[in-house]
């Protein structure tokens, strides 16, 4: 169980790390720290973004949610097969 608590950290970036992984031959299962570094760099994206303006914070906050929903769309599929 403490095993997947980086993963549920991390379940934002689901969908940009499967595509990372299709480009190169990474194994989810032994690279966590990739899935919470990419998350954390998110955040700080966010929160610079946020002192720049809030066109830009919004831009963001689209990108991201697009993310998050694909990802979802991939746990949903992963848990189905």
């Amino acid at each position: 169980v403490l095993s997947l608590l980086p993963m549920i950290l991390s379940l934002p970036s689901l969908f940009p790390f499967a595509y990372l992984g299709l480009v190169l031959p990474v194994d989810i299962r032994s690279t966590q720290w990739i899935f919470v570094l990419f998350t954390a760099f998110s955040l700080a994206l966010g929160v610079w973004l946020g002192c720049q303006g809030p066109k830009r914070t919004f831009a963001l906050g689209l990108i991201i949610g697009t993310f998050s929903l694909f990802g979802s769309f991939i746990l949903n599929a992963m848990m189905r097969a």
